[in-house]
């Protein structure tokens, strides 16, 4: 502690404060060492991570820093960290010019500036200096080495094999790309091209590819169904009613791409038989609820006061780890996956994401050494039907999707038998359509007086939800697969067609895939850069209409995205909606979503807008763009 003191002596901090703030005291510290170790060579930079993302929450010191300071915030206090790369699993490295975590050298971004395209090594002493008493051409790669260090690392690892440098042109050129296309060699002036992941010339423009399927692996399939209580009102100020979903019933099946070559394998229980399979387990059918039923057959069932807790623990930690898991729910993106995601974080685990505003497509969590990999998907990207007409849809030989009381779904009712249905309310009855309202009556008036249990009720319900979407997305498997088969007789992996539930996240690139791998020919389809052919700047609609409103009332002209040039740049890097030369005006519009208009939002800092952040959040972000 004696040097901690001394060091905020020296680097007049007080030292009686409660707390200190990193942002305020960080650059004081790193800015006192590098002047202090300045004529030693030393110059420190510091980053600060958090615990659940790569990226730093905060970062101070030299862009040329060869001693990286890291330090681990959380609750409110500071650690050090010995080994970032640790924080990210078992054999992981960190690389602090590109702030990104990776496991093999080989991997890594070659336009990082502190990898040694020579050597392979990344570090902040990297790439390898000149020692001007050494030069020396290895006759195996081709690689000319002025650092007598690097070019024997480079031998004793595998970097020797995996790059070349041309004679002719002098560049480094990667093995790895060259193995995709086995008949291609290395040709000057041609480069890797990360867009259409091919070789040529950065003067010719990109071009989709004809798809060229992987050799496919078995992996597990989960589908599952969450029903939860909404009689919790949340109490905020606002004009909308809004009820806490609590997850109390939860019914999953699991089946695999082994399993399903044989249609009566499974769909048979796995328990029940005494049979188990490497890939699903020794379940078929597995629920976790509040409350025990006897009406319903399953595997499985787990009694728990935290059925979503359980469930996760189960998908990620308690499954084969040798095989991926692709886990659906139907409508899940706006529903069961939210509270998916929202329970993985709570265990320290960050999934990658995919979504679009407020509605996920699709979120991953990698294997590790902590949990399994699995895919969340939402299999209404696939079917865009609602869940009860994919039955007909698919011609289903099974029970139809049946009604269920969702507002009757409370923890009152547990265990207790009720004389009649609960009311018509009670199953949203104002929210159905007017076919749906007829279908319901009929239905209603003849079942209105038998006996209601919503224990029992649950379990059927959710199950058969769950056997609706299981039955749908095997034969959409099945039918797909069939249809996406190549006609010309092609062999390997292709031969087998497209897995639109591994393979395809939403029906527009199944479709997408479909059409690469059976009908594009190469270098006939154009890849147009976003911004077009011309370069130009995007601008929303609403800005471009009121910039020619405003230029046509007043009388004005008005660069724009639309004008030659683009858009006009203030300080050499900011751009503006429109510029008045005249006048010397620059104009920002900011649209109502995603800027949080006042007159539109009100007060509710807590509404959560298209761009998945709060009103008060883009508020803060605007407040701070704008000082």
């Amino acid at each position: 502690m004696e040097d901690v003191f001394n060091l905020l002596i020296s680097a007049k901090i007080p030292q009686n404060l409660l707390e200190y703030d990193a942002v305020e005291f960080v650059p004081t510290v790193v800015d006192f060492w590098n002047n202090k170790y300045n004529d030693s060579g030393f110059k420190f930079k510091v980053f600060i991570f958090g615990n659940d993302n790569e990226k730093p929450k905060f970062t101070y010191g030299n862009e040329n820093f060869n001693m990286p300071i890291t330090i681990l915030h959380t609750n409110n206090h500071f650690d050090a960290i010995r080994n970032v790369g640790g924080m990210f699993g078992s054999g992981a490295k960190y690389c602090f010019t590109c702030e990104k975590k990776f496991r093999k050298s080989k991997e890594h971004d070659l336009r990082c500036k502190s990898l040694c395209r020579f050597c392979g090594r990344i570090g902040s002493d990297r790439p390898c200096v000149a020692t001007g008493d050494f030069f020396k051409k290895c006759d195996e790669c081709g690689k000319k080495y002025l650092n007598e260090d690097c070019f024997n690392h480079h031998k004793k690892n595998s970097n020797c094999r995996q790059t070349k440098q041309c004679e002719k042109c002098g560049v480094i050129w990667s093995m790895k790309n060259y193995k995709r296309e086995g008949e291609k060699k290395h040709v000057c002036g041609q480069k890797w091209c990360q867009i259409c992941r091919q070789f040529h010339s950065m003067e010719r423009g990109c071009f989709i590819r004809p798809l060229e399927l992987k050799k496919p692996s078995h992996y597990r399939l989960v589908t599952f169904d969450f029903e939860a209580t909404q009689n919790e009102k949340i109490n905020e100020i606002t004009e909308e009613e809004r009820r806490l979903h609590k997850v109390n019933f939860i019914a999953a099946t699991v089946t695999c791409t082994k399993c399903m070559e044989d249609d009566q394998l499974w769909r048979a229980p796995l328990k029940q038989n005494g049979k188990n399979c490497t890939i699903c387990g020794n379940n078929r059918s597995i629920t976790f609820s509040h409350r025990p039923f006897t009406q319903t057959t399953v595997d499985q069932q787990i009694v728990t006061t935290n059925p979503l807790k359980e469930f996760i623990d189960w998908i990620l930690f308690k499954l084969n780890p040798q095989y991926t898991t692709v886990a659906f729910s139907h409508n899940g993106g706006r529903y069961d996956m939210i509270m998916v995601f929202k329970e993985i974080y709570s265990k320290g685990v960050v999934p990658s994401m995919i979504r679009r505003g407020n509605k996920l497509y699709e979120l991953k969590i990698p294997r590790n050494n902590k949990c399994n990999e699995v895919i969340f998907r939402d299999s209404f990207n696939l079917c865009p039907v609602a869940l009860g007409k994919l039955v007909g849809a698919f011609g289903l030989q099974i029970t139809e999707k049946q009604f269920f009381p969702h507002l009757a779904n409370i923890p009152e009712n547990y265990n207790k038998i009720l004389p009649q249905l609960p009311s018509k309310s009670d199953y949203l009855y104002g929210g159905m359509s007017p076919e749906k309202q007829n279908e319901f009556d009929k239905w209603y008036e003849e079942e209105k007086n038998k006996q209601f249990c919503l224990d029992e009720a649950l379990a059927e319900y959710c199950t058969n939800d769950v056997q609706i979407l299981t039955e749908a997305l095997i034969a959409f498997r099945k039918k797909f697969t069939e249809i996406s088969k190549p006609k010309n007789g092609k062999s390997g992996p292709a031969a087998e067609g497209i897995d639109i539930l591994k393979d395809a996240m939403t029906i527009a690139s199944a479709c997408m895939k479909h059409f690469r791998l059976n009908h594009l020919q190469p270098d006939h389809l154009a890849i147009v850069p976003e911004k077009g052919y011309e370069n130009i700047d995007n601008q929303s609609e609403l800005a471009l209409k009121y910039l020619q409103w405003y230029e046509e009332t007043r009388g004005v002209e008005i660069q724009s995205a639309h004008s030659e040039g683009g858009e006009f740049v203030v300080a050499g890097k900011y751009k503006v909606d429109g510029y008045i030369v005249a006048e010397d005006r620059a104009i920002e519009v900011n649209g109502c979503v995603w800027h949080a208009c006042q007159k539109c939002f009100g007060d509710d800092l807590y509404k959560v807008l298209p761009n998945g952040k709060t009103v008060g959040e883009t508020r803060e972000d605007d407040e701070k763009d704008w000082k």
